[in-house]
């Protein structure tokens, strides 16, 4: 943007900030200026002033913000020059703090913004050389239209509040509104000056900095002055529910802002119940359960320190199985037999087995183990002269039964067996 000319043309604005850029009378602002001298002339003494005008509803020339000195002034005669090295086409910068107070003469508060053409803040540069038209100083007029600065009759001071929700519960995507929108001035006056909304939503973690871009807001500033609660008709767009999302509505007309934040977390629940006459439960999720058909629902992995009292095995457990038929094979010069016992339930807490009982008929292709041939009721195993041991096979869940002696079974070595079982018992131990 250009910058504002000096009446003359004996210096040349380079550089030109007011901080903030937008005002209220009452209120003050850092001030920097770089002026370039053009005048021809070599100037080794000088002083600059800052004044300014507002419009008043008492006095047609308007009123006179509080004037400073940028640079010298004072001394006996209030303006004295002080020395300073400016050569032709070199610059200087300026700085100073601008009080943009209410002075002897009342404020027109009629416009919200102050017309810049009856508001001003001036900068006078007055030297110890004499320029090409007979003077010795220069003018500038800075007109806060906007290009540096805008100044306000008074400030509206809006503040906007939000909250948003998941509804109808917690694992929803769509979302009420509660928003309403105070300032300190009238309604009236606060609807005039030209508000607009913006509501933007990001699923990062970042509430300061919404990116995701805009979302639709069905509200107009008079609904937000008159309040919105629970709105599910403000905001109609979803929000997935496997993330958070964090939520900035601005209210501004460009001269005043006011901010709020709104969050939703994602939809999770450690333990949900369903809620139900009928029950229902969910681990790590919320419950599918619907009247009338409860479920146990479980996202984590499983992890039951005791066990499940109806699938494994405990400490002391005792199988007894009655008849069947296990197989297995004959080894070590037919002085060793090893068969296999499958169980249904698991054996993962199991670490040693006991018989306690066994009677069968054990037998391949050489004859039978003990006798000339099968035995009502089956043989019994568990005396002095056989070695008996159980092994635990968890992966396979099954028993590995051996029986040893010292001399030879009356059966064909390495070949497969069958034991016709009888009545086995097994105690087993964790």
């Amino acid at each position: 943007m250009a910058f504002p000319s000096f009446n003359g043309g004996f210096f040349q604005v380079t550089a030109l900030s007011f901080s903030p850029s937008v005002v209220a009378v009452g209120e003050t602002a850092t001030f920097s200026i770089t002026i370039k001298n053009v005048s021809g002339k070599s100037i080794t003494k000088c002083y600059v002033d800052q004044s300014g005008r507002y419009p008043s509803t008492n006095y047609q020339y308007g009123g006179s913000f509080p004037s400073q000195f940028l640079y010298g002034g004072g001394g006996s005669s209030g303006f004295d020059l002080k020395t300073i090295s400016w050569a032709n086409n070199a610059s200087h910068t300026f700085t100073g703090t601008v009080s943009f107070a209410e002075g002897y003469y009342h404020l027109d508060t009629s416009n919200y913004v102050l017309d810049p053409a009856q508001t001003y803040i001036h900068i006078g540069v007055v030297t110890n050389a004499t320029f090409s038209d007979g003077g010795n100083y220069d003018n500038l007029y800075i007109r806060p239209d906007g290009s540096y600065l805008r100044i306000l009759s008074a400030r509206d001071n809006p503040k906007v509040t939000l909250e948003i929700e998941r509804t109808p519960n917690d694992e929803a995507v769509a979302v009420k509104t509660t928003a309403k929108l105070t300032a300190d001035c009238a309604t009236s006056v606060l609807t005039a000056h030209n508000y607009t909304i913006k509501l933007t939503a990001t699923n990062a973690h970042n509430p300061a900095l919404p990116t995701d871009g805009a979302i639709t807001f069905n509200a107009t500033i008079s609904n937000l002055i008159t309040g919105i609660t629970n709105s599910t008709s403000a905001v109609t767009a979803t929000f997935s529910a496997s993330t958070d999302w964090y939520f900035l509505l601005t209210v501004s007309n460009g001269y005043e802002t006011t901010n709020a934040y709104g969050s939703i977390p994602r939809a999770f629940a450690n333990v949900h119940l369903a809620g139900l006459t009928t029950g229902g439960v969910a681990f790590g999720k919320f419950s599918g359960s619907t009247q009338g058909n409860p479920l146990f629902e479980c996202e984590f992995p499983a992890y039951f320190n005791a066990g499940i009292a109806s699938h494994e095995y405990h400490d002391g457990d005792v199988v007894t199985i009655n008849g069947g038929t296990f197989m297995g094979y004959v080894t070590g010069s037919s002085k060793s037999i090893h068969f296999v016992i499958p169980l249904w339930k698991s054996l993962e807490r199991i670490n040693s087995a006991t018989l306690t009982q066994f009677k069968a008929n054990i037998a391949n292709n050489g004859g039978y183990a003990i006798t000339s041939g099968s035995v009502s009721g089956g043989s019994n195993y568990l005396v002095s002269s056989v070695t008996r041991s159980v092994t635990i096979d968890k992966v396979r869940n099954v028993l590995e039964v051996y029986l040893t002696r010292s001399s030879a079974w009356d059966l064909t070595n390495n070949d497969a067996l069958t034991v016709r079982n009888d009545a086995i018992s097994i105690r087993l131990n964790e």
